[in-house]
């Protein structure tokens, strides 16, 4: 589980690189127009920096679409397992059969024993 961790996105810095690299992008831009570099990096700041409501609600968005992409990928693995699953179950079915059959007659066992141990000790 550290390693899945490890390799997860965190949207709040997923946002802050976004928008360091449109002012990257813009400070090019406008150096490229003749701008100093000074005056370059203000007028990007300007349009993309002061703001703050913009970014929380990038992060906020960003939270909502990283959970509903869990959920799905969780449904899809699940849906995958089962499919996996009940293709193996029918291509052997002598050992669906010997599988389900223990099964049924452990559980009996362990109901009959439990109702007894409840009868006599409890």
């Amino acid at each position: 589980m550290p390693l899945l961790k490890f390799w997860r996105s965190r949207p709040e810095v997923d946002v802050v690189d976004e928008f360091a690299g449109h002012i990257k992008l813009q400070t090019r831009r406008d150096i490229a127009q003749g701008l100093g570099e000074q005056q370059a990096r203000a007028r990007a700041f300007e349009r993309f920096g002061a703001s703050d409501s913009v970014r929380e609600q990038c992060t906020t968005i960003s939270h909502r679409v990283k959970a509903r992409m869990q959920r799905t990928d969780y449904l899809e693995e699940l849906a995958q397992h089962l499919k996996f699953t009940w293709r193996s179950l029918r291509k052997s079915r002598l050992f669906t059969v010997v599988a389900l059959s223990t099964i049924t007659i452990e559980v009996g066992a362990n109901k009959a024993i439990f109702s007894v141990i409840d009868a006599v000790l409890l």
